[in-house]
């Protein structure tokens, strides 16, 4: 008896690391069988099957998604990526080998619909890739001066599908929502304001490495001069406080004089920490209350080049009015991180590209004014060791101690 209980356990735990993997060659197989499928469907046919898309969630799913705006479509389709599979969506459309597809039948329908989706906003045309027959469609977009950049929903989809990762899928969408939006993303890439692939990989590391885990980013739509994203870091053991951080700033050198250059860095990225329950749901972050930090790293940001100058330790800028109604916090000191020394605060992006890290300290104008007539070391003596850089909208003033 115990024999036979011995084996079931051990047949169970078996099984159970089995199914997984048989799961995982399967939608293996479903993708390939996709990809091969794609290839083979004409081009004039991915109208139809888009139509036949948005008629399956309609009466499937009771969403409507011609009465959402570009936003809500991109976001319900790719959200939704696994589970609209069901009920079976092959009734709707007639494409090849769909009776052999399994769950990858709805990036048929899904690609073509947000292919579709841009074809409504740019100019745009479908294409077959001729060099290689064998890959899906593809989108021909044409943006400011004639050029052409290409749009691959369905390859995209192929990836979210076979990582479970749709948050680059949403991000490489972004800019097919407007003419407007394209363009500046073209101009910004084409400034070389903007990390490559690779110094994104080793900046993603690095921020985990010495700060936490990065649980979101909050991705810029439309940037008109440099791409200026901010990652939200969960709090860790060594500090329990939520971080947020631009990503972007430091893809472009800062004007300054060489003296300066040689003992200032002059590539920069910023952070600022908040209390772990600051809400930060999109939902949230319509309130001014809770957006004013986001806003002020994004302006800061871009404030060495619209303001022909650059920040370093110990800069002070402020603001013409307090940052949202609940605080009279009106200005900023830049410092280095809570918990990080300078070196540890500084990230190798790629071969001779270092970023600083700096901190993005809320202050008073009273605290401000103080600054400036003694210098940033005085001010952090004021507050003294049990001052938090935690942001506190209604914290106690250093100077006047309201």
């Amino acid at each position: 008896m115990l024999l036979k209980i011995v084996v079931l356990i051990v047949a169970g735990l078996c099984i159970g690391r089995l199914v997984p993997v048989y799961r995982k060659r399967c939608r293996k197989k479903q993708i390939s069988k996709a990809i091969v499928a794609l290839a083979a469907m004409p081009l004039d046919r991915i109208p139809d099957v888009a139509s036949g898309f948005a008629r399956y969630v309609r009466e499937a799913h009771g969403v409507d998604l011609g009465g959402l705006t570009y936003d809500q479509q991109v976001d319900y389709v790719l959200k939704n990526l696994f589970t609209l599979r069901r009920p079976a969506v092959n009734a709707y459309f007639d494409i090849p080998m769909s009776g052999e597809l399994g769950e990858g039948i709805v990036i048929f329908g899904a690609g073509a619909w947000l292919g579709e989706l841009v074809r409504s906003r740019q100019t745009a045309q479908w294409k077959k890739n001729s060099e290689e027959p064998l890959q899906p469609p593809y989108l021909e977009v044409t943006c400011a001066g004639d050029s052409v950049i290409p749009c691959q929903p369905f390859e995209m989809l192929l990836s979210a599908f076979s990582e479970k990762d749709t948050t680059a899928a949403l991000a490489e969408m972004v800019p097919f929502e407007s003419r407007e939006i394209l363009n500046n993303t073209i101009r910004t890439l084409r400034g070389n304001n903007v990390y490559s692939p690779e110094e994104m990989e080793n900046f993603d590391k690095q921020v985990e490495k010495k700060f936490g885990k990065i649980r979101q980013v909050l991705h810029e739509k439309n940037s008109p001069d440099m791409h200026i994203d901010v990652y939200i870091i969960e709090p860790t053991e060594a500090y329990p406080a939520l971080r947020l951080l631009t990503c972007g700033m430091g893809a472009r050198s800062m004007e300054m004089e060489k003296e300066l250059r040689e003992v200032c860095p002059d590539r920069l990225e910023l952070m600022i920490d908040l209390p772990p329950d600051w809400p930060l749901e999109m939902e949230s972050l319509h309130d001014e209350r809770n957006y004013w930090p986001i806003r002020v790293l994004k302006i800061l940001a871009r404030f060495p080049w619209n303001n022909e100058t650059w920040l370093g330790f110990g800069h002070t800028i402020p603001w013409p009015e307090p940052f949202a109604e609940n605080t009279k916090l009106t200005g900023v000191l830049l410092g280095l991180p809570a918990v990080n020394t300078l070196e540890e605060s500084e990230m190798e992006v790629s071969p001779g590209k270092k970023v600083q890290i700096f901190q993005v300290i809320p202050i008073y104008r009273e605290e401000m004014d103080y600054k400036v007539e003694n210098d940033a070391e005085k001010l952090f003596e004021l507050w003294g060791d049990s001052f938090s850089y935690v942001v506190d909208p209604q914290r106690r003033n250093g100077v006047t101690g309201a």
